[in-house]
């Protein structure tokens, strides 16, 4: 069972408000992690910009940093 990619967010980012209409638009499922809520999680990966999504695969976490790369990686499972 495969987990949901997960996007860090912070309450002020607008590039994060951007990204998450855009998933929503295509109907993308996610789950949204707070970064001032998750802060440990955030230090243990060496998250420093919003938005980053994590996507979970079977033995590690790729992390998409930046509203492009997030876009990119939503783009190629919107068809």
């Amino acid at each position: 069972m495969s987990k949901l990619p997960q996007l860090i967010t912070t309450k002020n980012c607008p590039k994060c408000k951007i990204i998450k209409e855009y998933m929503a638009q295509r109907n993308f499922t996610y789950e949204v992690l707070e970064a001032e809520k998750n802060m440990k999680l955030c230090r243990n990966l060496g998250i420093l910009i919003a938005p980053t999504m994590l996507v979970h695969h079977e033995d590690e976490i790729e992390q998409l940093i930046g509203f492009e790369a997030i876009q990119k990686f939503v783009d190629k499972y919107d068809k």
